[in-house]
């Protein structure tokens, strides 16, 4: 079945794991939310049996495989629900932990689909996205990251000792978040190859959509 047709409730295998258009594991999911078009891929979310839930993509034009169709799915909270009273509160260096690394891959995923244009062929994409991720050409962006989270620091009223130890935990959030991404859209890049009769323009608007679907949480490519 073409990911278009798929709905809540239906079971396939899908991909957790990607490189560019290489497959490198596969768990049957349920789906829970409907899926949505972005370019030439479709995005879903869905559950596994160890109740894991997963954003992943799949290539609209590609069929799979559907093994149950409108399998009832697990209760979710709506947005907006309030929290479990008993549910540990997070802290406010966990939010700030969890944004810093979130700001830093997407500024990363900015500046390499900037490195889409001009569009070019292949080797010219790939060169072009290289040098944007360079350490020296995203050296400012780095910098503004870590300002943007020494602001949030001090909003939250966050001083000595503790945070000392803050800036230490979003130092490496930061260069974790940094290398994770950089490594992600560079993989993406360097696996993408052009179709048959592919323009330059159509190629970089591909390249676009697949860094797009790198996750901004943790910069790890988990869709395809």
């Amino acid at each position: 079945m073409k990911p278009g047709n798929l709905r809540i409730g239906d079971v396939i295998d899908a991909s957790v794991s990607r490189a560019g258009y290489q497959f490198n594991g596969h768990r049957r999911l349920t789906l829970i939310s409907e899926p949505q078009r972005n370019g030439w891929w479709m995005q879903l979310t869905g559950i596994d049996e160890d109740g894991n839930v997963h954003d992943f993509g799949l290539h609209a034009g590609r069929a799979v495989n559907v093994y149950d169709r409108n399998r009832p799915t697990p209760a979710l909270p709506p947005v907006g629900a309030p929290r479990d009273p008993n549910q540990v509160p997070q802290s406010d260096v966990d939010r700030i932990a969890d944004g810093h690394g979130r700001s830093m891959a997407a500024r990363i995923i900015d500046e390499a689909i900037a490195g889409t244009e001009p569009p070019g062929d292949i080797h010219a994409l790939r060169e072009q996205i290289a040098q944007r991720l360079t350490d020296e050409a995203m050296r400012d962006a780095r910098q503004a990251v870590r300002r943007d989270g020494s602001a949030q620091l001090d909003v939250a009223g966050i001083t000595g000792r503790d945070r000392a130890d803050a800036q230490r935990r979003l130092r490496e959030t930061r260069a974790q978040a940094h290398a994770a991404t950089v490594r992600a859209a560079l993989r993406t890049i360097n696996d993408l190859e052009p179709l048959d009769g592919e323009s330059d323009e159509d190629l970089a608007a591909r390249a676009r959509d697949l860094l797009r679907l790198i996750p901004r949480s943790t910069g790890t490519p988990t869709t395809q």
